[in-house]
């Protein structure tokens, strides 16, 4: 799944990204990789592809919870989903993000699957941003088939029919596959989203960012990676 149209030639970065549809620092960071990926365009080609997580295993009643009555559940405290200051709004502004504090709680599984579907047509990069713009900047609740259509038919609908969609979402295609992939993440240590592996060309080994990480880190990494493919190491 390639980020930028680059040669062939250069050296593949692999990004594997662990993310929920409701989690907002998956969408800041990203768009923080993303910022730091623009800088390397033509140096590095970056191969990256979203996995399924869930913040609350898909426990949400069907027309969600408020945010703030799930971060005092989840963490027994209360908080001001409307702060003007808070460090989210302040993340979100800084790339672009203009977060809908109206939207409420939701279970993901089902966009998580049209995630996958879009995978077969190489168009999962593209509904993870559609999914992410609809429910953080318009607050559509991603658990409801009827929106997941919607938002589906937008990036497919060039690809299959809608009534196959319509099929696909209502049925139970890769709902097995995705819990695995969560069930997976969870065995492999992932307790918290977003977790980044950017894979070393070189060494084939996984460099590992938990976290909303600023652009900077993200771009630390590539330099790394690019001065080791320059130097004659890859």
């Amino acid at each position: 799944f390639f980020f930028f149209e680059v040669s062939m030639s250069l050296p593949r970065v692999a990004i594997r990204v662990v993310s929920d549809n409701v989690c907002p620092w998956c969408f800041v960071g990203k768009r923080n990789m993303e910022e730091a990926m623009k800088q390397f365009e033509g140096k590095l080609n970056f191969e990256v592809e979203f996995f399924p997580f869930s913040l609350h295993g898909n426990t949400m009643p069907e027309e969600g919870m408020d945010i703030g009555d799930y971060i005092y559940k989840v963490y027994g405290r209360r908080m001001n989903v409307n702060d003007p200051n808070s460090p989210l709004k302040a993340a979100g502004d800084k790339v672009g993000i203009k977060f809908n504090n109206s939207r409420t709680m939701v279970n993901t599984l089902d966009s998580h699957r049209l995630i996958g579907l879009a995978k077969r047509y190489n168009k999962h990069l593209e509904m993870v941003d559609a999914i992410f713009h609809a429910y953080f900047e318009e607050a559509v609740n991603i658990s409801k088939l009827s929106n997941l259509e919607k938002i589906g038919a937008a990036i497919l609908g060039d690809t299959m029919p809608q009534e196959q969609l319509k099929e696909f979402l209502e049925g139970e295609e890769l709902r097995a596959e995705i819990q695995q992939e969560i069930s997976s993440a969870r065995q492999n240590s992932v307790t918290g989203v977003p977790a980044f592996t950017i894979v070393d060309p070189v060494t084939n080994k996984g460099n590992f960012l938990s976290g909303a990480q600023p652009p900077e880190r993200f771009a630390h990494t590539f330099a790394a990676i690019q001065k080791k493919a320059v130097t004659g190491n890859l």
